[in-house]
């Protein structure tokens, strides 16, 4: 039911339809088809070069991103997978990933003319990924989180996300979770006079330009 209220009214969550969850899942289990598996003995081969996974332009040297589900990290021009790491570090870093893309996004619409109502959206997923992190791992600049994905070439530009207290280890959220940092330049189209003119002149092309 979209009745969820964690980080947002009308989230999806699941209610209880009043049944024991034991008891269920036992009903469940028992309605399932038997005898139609069979495990079948096999290795897991090693990765080959033909195996090698292209890095797309858009990951920077060194980022972590997830490819086809799998976390991986990009090495050279290629994508290197990550299946040794921990659980929580794997966690921690995913997350990570949502909240760097939805900044990037966020200041990618301030800068390239989009609508207001798009700016406000992005803003929206940037403040909605954010707050899925910080729920579960705490702010992005505890040492914890900053380790997990040290080496990301982004990870300071999420840790300027936050105002930080380091004794008490709390954080505030920084200016772009609330309204535009970037204002995109108009270009000036008109002036009410010849000395502006000129002075739009030199600016713009460092000469008279009639």
């Amino acid at each position: 039911r979209f009745t969820g209220r964690m980080y947002r009214d009308n989230e999806p969550t699941l209610e209880s339809d009043g049944r024991s969850v034991s008891e269920a899942l036992t009903q469940a289990v028992e309605r399932l088809p038997k005898d139609i598996y069979q495990a079948h003995a096999h290795q897991i081969a090693e990765p080959t070069l033909e195996e090698t996974i292209p890095a797309p332009d858009f990951v920077k040297p060194n980022a972590y991103c997830v490819h086809d589900g799998t976390l991986c990290i990009r090495e050279e021009n290629v994508l290197r997978r990550l299946p040794d790491l921990p659980g929580e570090t794997r966690s921690r870093i995913r997350s990570l990933i949502h909240v760097r893309d939805a900044v990037r996004t966020c200041l990618r619409t301030q800068l390239d003319g989009s609508g207001e109502e798009q700016v406000v959206e992005a803003r929206r997923q940037l403040n909605y990924a954010y707050d899925r992190f910080v729920g579960r791992f705490g702010p992005i600049n505890l040492r914890a989180n900053q380790r997990a994905f040290d080496g990301d070439p982004d990870l300071p530009l999420l840790l300027s996300l936050e105002n930080y207290d380091d004794e008490t280890k709390r954080a505030a959220k920084a200016t772009i979770f609330t309204e535009r940092t970037i204002h995109r330049r108009q270009p000036i189209e008109s002036v009410g006079s010849p000395k502006e003119a000129l002075l739009v002149s030199l600016n713009e092309r460092g000469r008279v330009d009639l």
